[in-house]
């Protein structure tokens, strides 16, 4: 008999279901700015600080500092759900990130197919270590256009 791994659903008891309905809030009434935090303990600095930032209908801008491996997948993984809208530029904002995993980099790959699916387009503001995995995985541009910063991909939201 192999050990039940299904999550319990959420309800308000649950931590950080106000993160979540505020983000799911977020992702349709510009402008607006949510962030969460995924914590290891109270006592330690947070794991993961994830902000979503919709400066206007068309345009989004997820920015993420701190770690992300097993323990932070499932907040990005929302986060990029939230993401999932037609014509929807997102700037993703990995200049803070200070580590990475396979199983962060397995958020990103999916975060991007539902981005993709949905015909939108995606700029990545890497950090060295983000780039770094990147750059292993995928030579060349393969995952998202790279910026050099963050104010680099405003501007190339407002020239498009």
């Amino acid at each position: 008999m192999g050990l039940d791994r299904r999550r319990p659903p959420r309800n308000e008891a649950t931590p950080g279901f106000k993160a979540h309905r505020d983000l799911a809030r977020a992702s349709q009434s510009p402008p607006c700015k949510v962030t969460i935090t995924v914590e290891r303990s109270p006592l330690v600095d947070p794991l993961l600080i994830v902000e979503l930032e919709r400066p206007s209908k068309d345009a989004a801008i997820l920015r993420l500092s701190g770690e992300i491996d097993m323990a932070s997948e499932d907040e990005l993984t929302r986060a990029f759900s939230r993401l999932a809208e037609p014509g929807l530029t997102v700037v993703i904002d990995a200049s803070k990130v200070t580590f990475i995993d396979s199983t962060g980099l397995n958020a990103f790959v999916r975060g991007k197919r539902l981005i993709h699916e949905t015909g939108s387009r995606m700029l990545l503001v890497p950090s060295p270590q983000v780039r770094r995995v990147f750059h292993l995985v995928f030579p060349g541009p393969q995952y998202a256009e790279h910026v050099d910063s963050l104010e680099e991909a405003l501007a190339m939201l407002e020239e498009s």
